[in-house]
């Protein structure tokens, strides 16, 4: 009997050697590590096709995590004594403090998320949306700065992370005032 191969199978055989092709062109220019780039390539395509509107809330995850993680290391560098500070209390303090900045990271994402999650895809391009992605990106860059710079300032004042001494200050302003005068 003989077999019948369609075009597809061509088709398909003929992708199959033109990829064994580069893989091996691209390892003599990637040293010799096979299906590296092309890896890389599937792993960028895969993540474009996941992301999609859930690629900007990444960003922004990222973002938070990068802000508070800079303030974490500048307050280690500004208060701490690094002289008595030994690798493993560093890293237990640095893996604490990214469980904590996920928390908060998520809580600035998940009404947002919630938003993209649940709407169908055609309500997604209203003017709401646009508003409520631009609130995102507003928390993202303004006040997620703000709060680690009030943060820094606070601390260097009262030796203590911020708490609701800063709210009072907000609520009583007349006695605050009276005090500093």
């Amino acid at each position: 009997m003989t077999r019948i191969i369609s075009s597809s199978e061509t088709v398909l055989d003929s992708a199959e050697s033109v990829t064994r092709e580069m893989e091996v062109s691209q390892s003599a220019e990637t040293g010799n590590r096979p299906g590296l780039r092309p890896r890389l390539v599937d792993w960028v395509q895969t993540w474009s096709v996941w992301g999609g509107c859930y690629s900007v809330l990444a960003l922004i995850l990222l973002i938070t995590l990068a802000y508070l993680f800079l303030l974490r290391l500048v307050m280690i560098i500004s208060y701490g004594d690094l002289a008595k500070l030994t690798v493993q209390q560093a890293t237990q303090l640095f893996l604490t403090g990214l469980q904590f900045d996920l928390l908060v990271a998520l809580c600035f994402i998940t009404p947002q998320l919630t938003h993209l999650t649940f709407l169908p895809g055609k309500r997604l391009i209203t003017k709401t949306s646009r508003l409520l992605l631009d609130l995102t990106w507003f928390v993202a860059f303004v006040f997620l700065p703000f709060l680690v710079i009030a943060e820094y300032v606070f601390f260097e004042e009262f030796q203590s992370r911020l708490n609701y001494l800063a709210f009072e200050y907000i609520v009583y302003p007349r006695e605050v005032c009276c005090n500093i005068w």
